[in-house]
């Protein structure tokens, strides 16, 4: 016996050593969600002092827009702190890409590390307006500018080089997860010492060019699709405690059982409810959701944050005009630009590059909605109002337009030769996407007779999109150009732009409309679970909907619609005695962003 244990001794020995010499498991940590993700869009030129905290998009290259065009980039930084990890052995980040009915071609993509200068940067609760303290293009936080150039964007200043991985071609045909492999020691140096996470820039090619465009889901999209940190690493107990960061709720979609959208599909009118039930479109429910949304959610945005305020500024210019108060005209139209541009951020974003224009839709679902003759958005006044026009006939138009600004602007010869000269390019510009558009307007109508699915139709239908955006573009008074040449360039007098805006807009923007829309939308409207509260802020119609877009303004307000579940976030303190907890159970979290949570 004795013998025998001397025998197994060496063999014991040989398994002890073995089974502590064996590799430690890897395991995989995903960080994602909006709470530990602080991800925004900046936006250049007119846009360049908005913070896209809660944006639901990040953007990389340069964009085409109904009054602008901008360089985009964004910022991105993951919450690593507290990871139960002793050793990275790799990392990615991975971003959702959406198919996009704007970017027309290939679009390379880069990933780099925010400097240490810059490191300070915040994210912002926006999604489009200034915010005092954010990020945005001009500013990385209050008061602060970039370390080297706006927009983040002076390499080996603003962000380090080199890249930190391998760049990526992303393409307006196709979606899904782009990935970015990073460094395990940067990633290893976020977990052991949270402060030397400085986040990360994205962004296009160098001297990208109009449309050289690329979309990406933020960790606000109502997808919840946005950013992913994926860390391959051996486990081991946490450096510290988890930090704790500000955090932007997401955005949310209606249910596809919600009483409201049911209710919306049963009495609801216009096109939108026409592409969600009608026999053209071919929806399904789910597909539904998102006109049902555009019509309720998005146009309460759009009338509260644009055409209200549009409307009121109609009755305040012809005040100006009556006064002939030239001084006031200015300011007023910097108001106009302000929110023109923001109905460009509150409709075009949030529809059409928001990922369910081409992500939700098939191809024939697409081009219906856009070309389909007198039904399609682009289409409702027929192909005929976009004939092809020969050169000739072009400058003729050109020509007949001149006369009459000729005519009905009164300034010198001067200014004349300077406008004239401009002009002529403005409308050349016009003329030819108008072709453009009814040319793929015609090839869209042609699939559509012949029952074509493919690519071929969904590159026609993304191209007649992208043609008849930079039509409107060139036909706007208030696209950059145009105002850069009325107020900056030419200086005419005001009141001529005045009376074209009047002309132009009288009788469109009509507060006694927009109100009867928000009542009719109150009949199927659906609130989302997170409600906000700005106490003070009655810039807008009392009776808001609960979006950070458009707050309530009481906390009375919000209670009233609110339901078992709800979340309500209050900008500012609150004076807890004047909450009604009669009928609701409210559990209070006082402080500087009171939560109030309905309890079933």
């Amino acid at each position: 016996m004795k013998r025998n244990l001397i025998k197994l001794f060496p063999i014991l020995t040989l398994l002890l050593v073995a089974f502590q010499g064996a590799p430690a498991a890897v395991q995989k940590f995903t960080i994602a969600g909006n709470e530990d993700v602080a991800d925004v869009a900046l936006r250049g030129n007119d846009f360049g002092g908005w913070n896209y905290g809660r944006g639901i998009l990040l953007e990389a290259g340069y964009f085409i827009g109904l009054y602008d065009t901008h360089p985009g980039a964004s910022l991105l930084r993951f919450n690593a702190s507290g990871l139960e990890v002793d050793q990275v052995k790799s990392a990615i980040i991975r971003l959702y890409k959406p198919r996009s009915m704007s970017q027309q071609g290939p679009v390379e993509v880069s990933v780099f590390q925010v400097s240490k200068a810059n490191g300070d940067w915040v994210e912002g609760g926006s999604a489009s307006q200034r915010e005092p303290g954010a990020v945005s293009w001009r500013l990385k936080a209050k008061n602060q500018p970039w370390a080297g150039a706006e927009g983040c964007s002076l390499a080996g200043i603003d962000y380090e080089l080199p890249a930190l991985s391998p760049t990526q071609s992303v393409f307006p045909e196709t979606s899904g997860w782009i990935e970015f492999p990073l460094p395990p020691q940067l990633v290893q140096s976020w977990i052991e010492n949270p402060k030397t996470n400085y986040g990360l820039y994205i962004r296009a090619q160098e001297d990208a060019d109009l449309t050289d465009e690329a979309y990406f889901f933020s960790s606000e999209h109502p997808s919840g699709k946005g950013p992913q940190l994926v860390i391959e690493a051996i486990s081991g107990p946490a450096r510290g405690a988890k930090q704790k960061w500000a955090w932007n709720p997401p955005k949310f979609m209606p249910p596809v059982d919600s009483p409201e959208y049911a209710k919306w599909k049963e009495i609801g009118r216009g096109r939108y409810k026409d592409w969600a039930t009608g026999p053209e479109m071919h929806l399904t429910d789910e597909q539904g959701l998102w006109p049902y949304h555009w019509d309720t959610h998005i146009r309460v945005n759009t009338l509260a944050e644009c055409f209200i305020p549009l409307a009121k500024s109609l009755v305040r210019l012809k005040a100006c005009i009556a006064e002939d108060n030239q001084e006031a005209f200015t300011d007023e139209f910097e108001f106009v630009r302000r929110h023109l541009l923001k109905y460009e951020d509150v409709k075009g974003m949030r529809i059409h590059q928001s990922g369910p224009v081409a992500e939700e839709l098939t191809s024939i679902q697409l081009g219906t909605m856009l070309g389909k003759e007198k039904f399609g958005v682009h289409a409702k006044e027929g192909i005929s109002k976009y004939p092809q026009r020969s050169s000739e006939e072009i400058l003729r138009l050109i020509d007949r337009e001149l006369g009459k600004l000729r005519s009905e602007w009164k300034v010198s010869d001067e200014q004349w030769d300077t406008m004239e000269e401009y002009i002529r390019l403005f409308e050349g510009n016009r003329w030819h996407e108008g072709n453009m558009t009814g040319k793929y307007m015609r090839e869209v109508q042609t699939m559509l007779e012949t029952g074509e699915q493919s690519e071929h139709l969904y590159v026609s239908a993304r191209k007649l999109f992208y043609h008849h955006k930079l039509y409107v573009y060139w036909l706007s008074d208030f696209n950059t150009p145009k105002w850069n040449l009325w107020m900056n360039i030419v200086k005419v007098d005001p009141r001529h732009v005045a009376q074209e805006f009047l002309d132009a807009r009288d009788d469109n923007y009509r507060l006694d409309s927009y109100y009867s829309q928000l009542e009719r939308i109150r009949e199927y409207y659906w609130y989302p679970p997170v409600l906000y509260v700005e106490p003070g802020d009655d810039s807008m119609p009392i009776g808001g909907f609960g979006t950070r877009e458009w707050p309530f303004t009481t906390v009375a307000e919000a209670v009233a619609v609110a339901s078992d579940g709800t979340e309500i976030r209050v900008a500012g303190k609150v004076d807890i005695a004047s909450v009604d907890r009669r009928n609701k159970n409210l559990v209070i979290e006082d402080g500087y962003n009171a939560t109030f949570n309905f309890k079933p």
